[in-house]
C-alpha cells in the first residue's frame, strides 16, 4: 500500500506538548499505517520569517497546531500569524492547545479561529493527543475534557454575559485600575459599575467586593 504523506505545522510547541504529539503519532501508526506524518516545528519568529522569505510557495499543510501561551499573547498576535498560514493552507485542520484554559480564552479562540480541535494543556497526554490526531484523519471535531467542561459553564451564562463583561473581568484580573477600565473596555464609568453589580448578582455575590468577584470567576474558570 502506498503511504500518504500528511503534513503538519507545529507553532510554538512546548517540550511537553511536542513529546506527547509524537507519542500520539506513534500510537496511530498501527491503526493508520497508510499515513506518513511529515512536518516541522516553528516558533512565532521563525513562522513569521518563513512567510516573509517565501510567501508564495509556503507548503500546504493538512494540520496546523498552534499552542497559545497567555504571556506571549499579550506581546504578540498569534491569531494573525495563524490566519496568515491558513491563507497558504486553506484546507488545513486547525488545532489549538491552551496553556491556561479559561472561558475567556476559549471564547476568544472560537471568535478568532473557530478551530477543529481545542485542548487544555492539562489534558495533553498521549491518549488525548492521539484522539485529536485521529479527528484530523477523520475530518472531525475534537475538544478535550477540560475544554468541554468550561464550555458547559460558558453556556450556562451565555445570554447573561457579553464581550464587555468578559473584558471587564479580564482587565480586573490583570490588575488594571478601575479608573483606567473605560479606556480598556470602551465603556463609561457608570456602565462599568452597573456591569460589575450585575456580575456580582449573577455569581450570587451581592454586596461583596471586587476581590470576591474575581475569586469566584477564577474558581469557575471564567478567567
Amino acid at each position: 500500500m502506498e503511504r500518504q504523506g500528511l503534513k503538519y505545522l507545529l507553532l510554538d510547541p512546548l517540550p511537553i506538548l511536542r513529546e506527547a504529539f509524537y507519542q500520539g503519532i506513534d500510537m496511530l501508526k498501527a491503526s493508520y499505517p497508510q499515513y506518513s506524518w511529515i512536518g516541522k516545528e516553528l516558533n512565532s519568529r521563525e513562522a513569521r520569517e518563513a512567510l516573509k522569505e517565501d510567501p508564495g510557495t509556503a507548503p500546504g499543510y493538512q494540520l496546523i497546531w498552534l499552542h497559545l501561551d497567555p504571556a506571549k499573547q499579550e506581546k504578540e498576535n498569534p491569531f494573525k500569524l495563524l490566519a496568515a498560514w491558513q491563507l497558504h493552507s486553506p484546507e488545513a485542520h486547525i488545532v489549538v492547545s491552551l496553556q491556561q484554559a479559561t472561558i475567556y480564552l476559549i471564547r476568544k479562540v472560537l471568535q478568532k479561529v473557530n478551530p477543529h480541535g481545542m485542548l487544555a494543556l492539562v489534558d495533553c497526554e498521549q491518549a488525548a493527543i492521539g484522539a485529536a490526531l485521529t479527528a484530523v484523519l477523520r475530518q472531525e471535531v475534537f475538544y478535550s475534557k477540560t475544554v468541554l467542561l468550561l464550555l458547559h459553564t460558558f453556556f450556562q451564562t451565555f445570554e447573561a454575559m457579553d464581550r464587555a463583561d468578559y473584558a471587564i473581568l479580564h482587565e480586573m484580573d490583570k490588575g488594571t485600575p478601575i479608573t483606567q477600565l473605560p479606556e480598556k473596555v470602551l465603556l463609561s464609568h457608570s456602565s462599568i459599575l452597573n456591569r460589575r453589580i450585575k456580575l456580582k448578582a449573577l455569581f450570587d455575590l451581592e454586596r461583596k467586593t471586587d476581590a470576591h468577584l474575581l475569586q469566584q470567576a477564577k474558581r469557575l474558570g471564567y478567567i
